[in-house]
């Protein structure tokens, strides 16, 4: 650990920051995912206990995260479409090349 740690220390300032910044954002994403199975976990344990707090704020934020996943994968699947498009006018061009030599 000590020798990974001299290593980053001679690199660049930019690269360092670089460095630090993706160490917390998986920090962070790791607290998040911990979290947000804890609050699962405690949720369904309670299910036959009726509760005010049920159905407020962790059913609002688990919506809210279902419909983010959601648009990504709707992102995703219109990158995919793109990527699609690009390669058959790809395709279409060699053929063509082809076609005229």
């Amino acid at each position: 650990m000590k020798r990974h740690l001299e290593k980053i220390k001679k690199k660049p300032e930019l690269e360092r920051k670089k460095i630090a910044r993706n160490l917390a954002l998986i920090a962070t994403g790791i607290v998040v995912v911990v979290w947000l199975v804890l609050l699962s976990l405690i949720s369904s344990s309670r299910e036959s206990e009726p509760s005010p707090l049920q159905g407020s704020a962790f059913e609002t934020f688990s919506g809210l995260i279902d419909q983010g996943l959601e648009d990504f994968g709707g992102i995703e699947e219109g990158f995919n479409e793109q990527v699609e498009i690009e390669m058959t006018e790809k395709q279409n061009e060699v053929i063509n090349e082809i076609n005229e030599e």
